[in-house]
């Protein structure tokens, strides 16, 4: 299953918080449209991911282990590689065109992709 940038970063929200969340957080912490964040609840609906209830939503049971258990596949695909540095912050630094670009590792949360 493929998600949008947006829909990885409400998954792992809701993921971590292991309860509901608001439709708002998401609005004032991402800056998701009401538009990405319908689809994205839609989506998770639809495929028995989360369960909607009012104005807020969160994983369903089972779905926990579902996310764990394919957490590589979903959150470091080629089109979502948020511990790059963004293009703008690449532009402005002069690197020799030979030298490897190498991530920012201390981006990454490795405890969330190492085994339970």
């Amino acid at each position: 299953m493929k998600f949008l940038p947006f829909e990885r970063e409400m998954l792992r929200v809701l993921f971590e918080k292991d309860d509901w969340v608001d439709f708002y957080f998401f609005h004032d912490k991402y800056l998701l449209s009401p538009g990405q964040i319908a689809h994205a609840i839609r989506n998770f609906s639809e495929n028995n991911i989360a369960e909607a209830e009012e104005r807020r939503i969160r994983l369903m049971p089972h779905a926990y282990d579902w996310v764990y258990a394919n957490r590589k596949a979903i959150f470091l695909s080629r089109t979502h590689r948020y511990w790059s540095k963004p293009m703008v912050e690449r532009q402005q630094e002069s690197i020799d065109p030979t030298t490897p670009y190498l991530p920012s590792l201390g981006s990454v949360d490795f405890r969330f992709f190492s085994d339970r």
